[in-house]
């Protein structure tokens, strides 16, 4: 059975000889208590699973267009964008235009201010394309931004309580070719959730290929444009293999932002040493690790960096 990040939590605030009980607990929400004699926090849902975690921290993580903004002004660099906020226009006339005055190279991704794992992304091969996806985002009024679809080596990296825990590779998921099978049929052995119709559209308009194309042995077809977890690069504090200028770089970003505990997701294009090329995808205030035991084969490391986590709330 697959972990959850509460579980195991839970299973090492038991191990750890802490008190635990769940105070909701339903298909939809979960709220876990863990406590001693003298303190307790609350994980799950809205509060997440580290205690360290301050409100405007979560707050700015979980809003792109104000994570840009901060980061900007703290000289680091971001995807660039044209964003959007609803808000500032009286028509969609005013909202088009401010979009329309920008020279832009297609396709691009029109993406929602808020969300993860690639939902309500979408890709725009033209500009009447971006004018009916934008007039959606207005009628829904949701913020939205335009960016570039940067191909890059992508990395996350996660700081807690000055350290850097961990450091790992990303790829966009793929199905990989038998020589036998079509792509229709390996994308319909995944669940539906975890792929994106647009971007698997675009994936076939890009390698000139359809739904019923025999893949060779070997070649792969990418069906999202969020990428996952991969162990090809994986290297977590106890390694002590994470290059020092990550470090420095990461730890820096960190006390910029005041953020005890933090997730970047980063573009680094060439030599790890080279910080000033580092493009800051997104950062994450709520952090999961229960994707390391599938998607990298480490059933150790969640266990450790959560144990890390309740002994130092729990020892102050």
């Amino acid at each position: 059975m697959k972990k959850s990040d509460l579980n195991i939590l839970l299973e090492t605030a038991k191990k750890i000889g802490l008190t635990t009980e769940w105070l909701t607990k339903t298909p939809t929400k979960k709220i876990l208590l863990i406590a001693d004699a003298k303190k307790f926090y609350l994980a799950g849902g809205s509060t997440g699973f580290y205690p360290q975690v301050k409100r405007f921290n979560a707050i700015m993580t979980g809003n792109k267009l104000i994570t840009q903004n901060i980061l900007k002004r703290l000289n680091y660099n971001v995807i660039q964008s044209t964003k959007i906020i609803i808000a500032e226009h009286k028509s969609f006339s005013t909202c088009w235009q401010k979009l329309n005055t920008q020279a832009y190279t297609y396709p691009v991704l029109i993406k929602p201010n808020k969300g993860s794992w690639g939902k309500g992304i979408t890709i725009v091969e033209s500009e009447s394309k971006l004018k009916k996806n934008l007039r959606f985002h207005f009628k829904n009024q949701t913020d939205c931004m335009v960016q570039p679809i940067l191909d890059e080596k992508e990395y996350r990296i996660m700081v807690l309580n000055d350290e850097v825990v961990l450091m790992h590779s990303k790829h966009n998921p793929h199905i990989i070719g038998d020589g036998r099978t079509t792509i229709n049929d390996l994308l319909n052995q995944l669940a539906t959730w975890c792929k994106s119709t647009v971007y698997i559209k675009w994936q076939h308009q890009k390698l000139k290929t359809n739904s019923q194309t025999v893949l060779n042995l070997g070649q792969k077809f990418d069906y999202n444009l969020t990428k996952i977890a991969t162990a090809t690069y994986y290297e977590t504090y106890k390694s002590k293999k994470i290059p020092k200028a990550i470090e420095r770089w990461a730890l820096k970003l960190a006390k910029d932002i005041d953020a005890p505990v933090v997730g970047i997701d980063v573009f680094i294009p060439g030599n790890f040493s080279q910080v000033k090329d580092f493009v800051i995808i997104e950062l994450n205030s709520n952090p999961g690790l229960a994707y390391l035991i599938t998607d990298c084969k480490d059933k150790v490391t969640p266990y450790e960096i959560f144990e890390k986590v309740l002994y130092n709330y729990f020892s102050k």
